[in-house]
């Protein structure tokens, strides 16, 4: 069992060595200092996934707090959600179906990159096969090229994943939402089924967006225009209302088609497909180290 008092105390440890700075140091020194530093990271961040994943499964947040573990660590240090949720399914994964991957890790055959590119290839659809292959495929890690070994990873889930995500596929889609006064901010990607529910609701808002602003113009007709793009309907009423769902979304407030600093002429456009809306690439879906 780890000593707990002696892990709090190594933080101050290792800030009273880094405050004493690099200056002055030899060229063979800092090749150390260096490679230390990167080593006691890829045991921290193995042991913040582990110990995440541990505190997810015995609910002490939930009773101690009143908040899911990753609400607790994301208030507790600053990160975003997004990056807390992909650590506790790093820390499932780990914990079963990628065992030999966590051990790897723990004894410095492979960093955190590596482990992110064999969560990332362990979907639902091809886990058990990539469970099967990662003590081969860790296998090959040493003097090969990282982005080399990368790529060979993804063609070998390529091929393993010929069928590709159902419709309803949940891990398609990812998305996350920040509010900050009257403006919202949305990064997502959807896929399937979800990307057909969410163009019903781009379309619908977009009309809305639209219809109230040629009602505003009636009574103030010193608005600027809003142009149409091209003969799609779809197309003119996106663009006219609110920005490219292939960007991302500032809306200021339930009628708003205006920026901080007015009207535009010029609204942004809007692509709508009827198979995806992106509103950036998605971040991957499991995430280790920093």
């Amino acid at each position: 069992m780890i000593d707990v008092d002696r892990l709090t105390r190594v933080p101050q440890e290792w800030q009273g060595l880094a405050e004493s700075g690099v200056t002055g140091l030899s060229g063979e020194d800092l090749a150390r200092v260096a490679l230390t530093a990167r080593r006691m990271r890829e045991l921290a961040d193995h042991l913040e996934v582990h110990a995440l994943g541990a505190l997810d499964r015995d609910g002490f947040t939930n009773l101690e707090h009143g908040a899911t573990t990753a609400g607790w660590f994301a208030t507790a240090t600053g990160l975003p959600h997004h990056v807390v949720r992909s650590q506790l399914r790093a820390s499932r994964l780990l914990q079963h179906e990628l065992a030999p991957t966590a051990q790897a890790w723990f004894e410095g055959r492979i960093t955190s990159e590596h482990v992110r590119v064999l969560l990332d290839a362990a979907n639902p659809r091809i886990r058990d096969q990539i469970a099967d292959q990662q003590a081969h495929l860790i296998a090959k890690v040493p003097g090969t090229r990282f982005d080399r070994w990368k790529a060979e990873v993804a063609e070998r889930a390529r091929l393993l994943d010929q069928d590709g995500p159902e419709p309803d596929d949940a891990t398609t889609t990812s998305a996350t939402w920040a509010r900050s006064d009257s403006f919202a901010q949305l990064q997502a990607r959807f896929g399937g089924a979800d990307a057909e529910t969410v163009e019903q609701i781009v379309e619908h808002k977009t009309d809305e967006l639209f219809r109230q602003h040629a009602r505003d113009r009636q009574h103030c007709p010193e608005l600027a225009p809003l142009r149409r793009p091209g003969n799609d309907p779809r197309s003119w009423s996106a663009t006219a209302a609110a920005p490219s769902p292939a960007a991302t979304a500032r809306w200021g407030g339930p009628t708003s088609t205006t920026s901080p600093r007015g009207a535009t002429a010029d609204p942004p456009t809007s692509t709508t497909s009827s198979r995806s809306v992106a509103a950036t690439t998605a971040s991957p879906p499991a995430r280790v180290g920093r």
